[in-house]
């Protein structure tokens, strides 16, 4: 009787759990999507009235292309700007810094419209990777901006620059150059209403 009372306790836990892992897979399947649009490296892309998780971040008037991708040893990239490996910590210089040329065009004519672009959100990814923009190479590259992770463009006019991109430093690891040109890559340009990426084609 005893093992009866035991064996029943066990059906209804395995039922609770089993309704419960239908339940959580009807509410991720009940989750609607945004609808996605893709683009190439040398399309101009116009963000309009999409942002990434708050209508506050709305660039209207603004547009994106990127000119180009490419993976660069971490040793030559702070080279390029006169500096050597020991410009960061040894615990934070990542193996390669993906760099991304891009130009950002502002179309309004209002000094008004348009708050800037915000580089934080706007991340590179591909399957078990992301890389975002590492502020202290972005201060390598544009002193001038102090740290600042974003650009705002005049009105009427566009503005080419290099980002800086890498792995989180806990989740940097050694990586054949090989392995990375095999990952599709996309550049995140906004998430609601539309998602909208650029498909990224890095070289070496």
């Amino acid at each position: 009787m005893k093992y009866k009372w035991r064996g029943g306790i066990v059906l209804a836990l395995l039922a609770c759990a089993v309704f419960l892992g239908l339940r959580i897979r009807s509410v991720n399947m009940a989750v609607e999507l945004p609808p996605e649009e893709s683009y190439e490296e040398g399309e101009f892309v116009e963000i309009g009235d999409n942002y990434f998780y708050q209508e506050r971040e709305k660039n209207t008037g603004y547009g994106i292309k990127v000119i180009s991708s490419k993976f660069v040893p971490y040793a030559d990239y702070v080279a390029a700007y006169g500096q050597d490996e020991t410009y960061l910590d040894e615990g934070y210089r990542p193996e390669y810094v993906l760099d991304i040329e891009l130009t950002i065009r502002n179309s309004n004519t209002d000094e008004e419209v348009g708050r800037g672009f915000d580089f934080v959100q706007m991340v590179a990814i591909a399957s078990n990777e992301i890389f975002q923009v590492n502020n202290e190479l972005w201060t390598l590259v544009r002193p001038d901006l102090a740290g600042e992770l974003g650009i705002r463009v005049r009105p009427g006019t566009e503005y080419t620059v290099h980002l800086p991109y890498t792995r989180p430093a806990s989740m940097d690891r050694v990586s054949s150059p090989k392995k990375l040109l095999t990952k599709d890559f996309h550049l995140l340009l906004s998430l609601y209403p539309t998602k909208k990426v650029v498909r990224l084609t890095p070289g070496m």
